[in-house]
């Protein structure tokens, strides 16, 4: 199939956004503004006018100026671009070779830009390259510019009508909203590093430092899903696509060793936050201790800790719920598992008569959310019952803490993970502790000593500091995830997956392709879908990684059914794009 490449121009084609900051940095200056690098450089790939709304509204100065003063506003910083840029611009490095070998190898070109025409046009006739390009979107063609694909659906189209005929496309990209366009039109894309570092170019099938890094072989395969496919956007319940400032604080911590002040601010700052972010309505109550290990591991030094008052009840239901009896047996804790239905929340009254019947139980162990299945468990009423017997209550609520509301104070002891809603990296697990409760488990005195519990948080409580040496840049990214968490509201958060996901469901069911559970027992945050009778989940999954997606499987040993999670870090161009791969694969079309 013919290649098609849609290049972005500035900051690709043509070295200029350095010019493009002085000119807006210069325009801005009016209303008494002055605008920092790393803020303009979010809003790169938005059109002259949307960026000096954006920046003025970052400012807090939006309604400074009016219609008429940001039209003046947006003729001034062209006017001071077009002086600064002259009449002889830079063209990026390896622009002239790269499209003279894509032209020699018959490929279509197009330029998609927020850029106006007449600057688009200045630069191809002064680089004599205007008759290499077949198609070019500028800021005029459209009604709503970057990160909206609209530009790229418009090139592509026209690209189309001009060869006759489909072709396998690549954008080329040096900035975040770019990338989401061409995504958004179901356009795989290289982010190229010489605007943006390659941490902010999450969503890129390949990152290059450079044009002359590339050649039509490549950009062929790319284009072709063939290559590049290493970063897929994940769809996943966790580990998830994190914020791009996650992924700064990870490579960048603010101290580098687990005894300076620094560290002791940040877990500081996380325990507050975790406690505050689960909607806890008595904070003082609990403790939120931070451990090195998995959620996995956190639930085992919650068993280990249980295990000092005696033996205890697991209610099963599912994957997860098997692993802690697994767990408890492994360790010799005492125990008992009472085997639920898999396809169904666990009954409150179910678990209220096997408490009944089991006198010497001290403890009761539930998962919330039982992920491999995207079932949620009535914590609430679960917690309810136990107290009326007197048994305490741990819960797993790794996937559903953050993800949609739970009474996590059903709970004496709830373990959840970096890793899932909360939006940062594996390797740390959090356990949800209530004060009084502590005391008990530390006069119990479980076993474990790595994983003792109640050490550890007696230790990060009274110094702020853990008992052994910690991974700084684990919590830096956690710091990060919470804070990010905050700044754009945790119920809003929740609402985005919970939209997200119907509009998922909504579109698999025109394509006939149905839940696996009603949808009164869903969480609506993890939710599985039968595969066609001719397409199994492995075959699935590579199709889907081509198309630079990755789902997870359904439950262990069912290759019938495929997972998709909005848990993660996505805005509403990542679920267009995987709804368009979802049709693709699901219907032979791919």
């Amino acid at each position: 199939m013919t290649l098609a490449v849609l290049f972005d121009f500035n900051g690709v084609l043509v070295d200029d956004e350095d010019v493009h900051f002085e000119a807006f940095r210069r325009t801005l200056a009016v209303f008494d503004l002055t605008i920092e690098h790393h803020v303009y450089r979010r809003f790169l790939g938005f059109d002259d006018r949307n960026t000096i709304v954006a920046l003025l509204a970052h400012y807090g100065r939006r309604a400074a100026a009016d219609e008429e003063r940001l039209a003046r506003a947006v003729t001034d910083k062209q006017n001071v671009y077009a002086a600064l840029a002259g009449r002889h611009p830079r063209l990026g490095f390896g622009t002239r070779a790269l499209v003279g070998a894509l032209r020699g190898a018959g490929a279509r070109l197009a330029i998609v830009s927020g850029a106006r025409r007449a600057e688009i046009d200045d630069v191809l006739d002064a680089a004599n390259l205007r008759d290499s390009f077949d198609v070019v979107i500028a800021a005029e063609d459209v009604t709503r510019g970057k990160p909206d694909p609209e530009g790229y659906r418009l090139a592509r189209g026209r690209l189309e009508a001009v060869a006759g005929g489909p072709l396998d496309a690549v954008a080329i990209e040096d900035a975040p909203a770019g990338l989401r366009a061409a995504r958004g039109a179901g356009v795989r894309c290289i982010g190229l590093a010489t605007t943006c570092p390659a941490a902010e170019l999450d969503g890129a099938d390949a990152i290059v430092p450079s044009l002359a890094a590339l050649d039509p072989a490549q950009l062929a395969r790319i284009a072709g899903g063939v290559e590049g496919t290493s970063t897929p956007i994940l769809f996943t319940p966790g580990p998830v696509r994190v914020p791009p400032a996650v992924t700064r604080a990870l490579a960048d911590p603010p101290c580098n060793y687990h005894r300076q002040e620094g560290f002791r601010a940040l877990r500081v700052a996380i325990e507050r936050d975790v406690v505050e972010l689960l909607g806890v309505r008595e904070p003082g109550a609990y403790h939120a201790t931070v451990m090195t290990s998995t959620g996995t591991g956190a639930n085992e030094a919650c068993l280990l800790a249980l295990a000092g008052l005696g033996p205890g009840l697991i209610a099963a239901n599912g994957f997860f719920a098997a692993r802690l009896a697994e767990q408890a047996a492994r360790n010799g804790i005492a125990h008992r598992v009472l085997e639920l239905p898999a396809d169904r929340p666990l009954d409150p009254a179910a678990i209220d008569r096997a408490l009944a019947a089991a006198s010497e139980v001290r403890w009761l162990y539930v998962v919330s959310h039982e992920t491999r299945a995207g079932l949620k468990n009535p914590l609430t009423a679960i917690g309810a019952a136990a107290r009326r017997r007197d048994v305490a209550v741990a819960a797993d609520v790794v996937s559903s803490a953050f993800a949609y509301p739970i009474d996590v104070e059903a709970a004496d002891l709830a373990v959840t993970s970096s890793s899932k809603a909360i939006g940062a990296v594996p390797g740390l697990g959090i356990v949800l502790v209530r004060a009084t409760f502590l005391e008990r488990l530390r006069a119990a005195r479980g076993a474990g000593y790595y994983l003792d519990l109640v050490a550890e948080c007696d230790k990060q409580r009274r110094e702020s500091q853990p008992r052994f040496a910690q991974p700084v840049a684990l919590y830096a990214a956690l710091a990060a995830a919470c804070a990010h968490l905050r700044a754009i509201g945790v119920d809003a958060h929740m609402a985005r997956m919970q939209r997200q996901m119907q509009a998922i469901v909504a579109h698999l069911d025109a394509l006939g392709i149905q839940p696996t559970l009603p949808a009164a027992f869903r969480s609506n945050v993890a939710v599985n879908f039968g595969l066609p009778a001719w397409l199994r989940y492995p075959e699935f999954a590579a199709r889907m990684q081509r198309e630079g997606y990755y789902l997870l499987y359904g439950p262990p040993g069912d290759d019938g059914q495929f997972q998709v999670s909005t848990i993660g870090d996505l805005d509403d161009d990542h679920v267009a794009g995987l709804q368009g791969a979802l049709r693709r694969v699901l219907t032979g079309n791919d």
